[in-house]
């Protein structure tokens, strides 16, 4: 009985490391033969529409939230911030 339980945990380790590194090693997966690679693939949402740039975000000085340029208010030392009521404010000391 012995001898068979570990003949089953042998030949189960054995087909888990065999299919582990099959999947890995990228036979079937992303980017083969006709799979689309996910990285260039639109989702089935924005199919057809034209995608927003990319925008650069910078960080408030004051309270560290993250926030596009293009929002971000800034002070004549070129730090930036997410709302006038924080550039007044200034940095928050570290």
């Amino acid at each position: 009985m012995m001898k068979l339980l570990v003949l089953v945990l042998v030949v189960g380790l054995a087909a888990w490391l065999f299919f582990g590194r099959s999947r890995k090693s990228g036979r079937g997966g992303p980017g083969s033969e006709g799979q689309p690679d996910p990285t260039q693939r639109q989702s089935g949402k924005n199919k057809g529409r034209a995608s927003k740039p990319v925008q650069t975000m910078w960080v408030c000085a004051h309270c560290g939230v993250h926030l596009p340029k293009t929002e971000a208010l800034t002070d004549p030392q070129g730090s930036a911030y997410c709302s006038d009521a924080h550039r007044l404010a200034g940095p928050r000391p570290s």
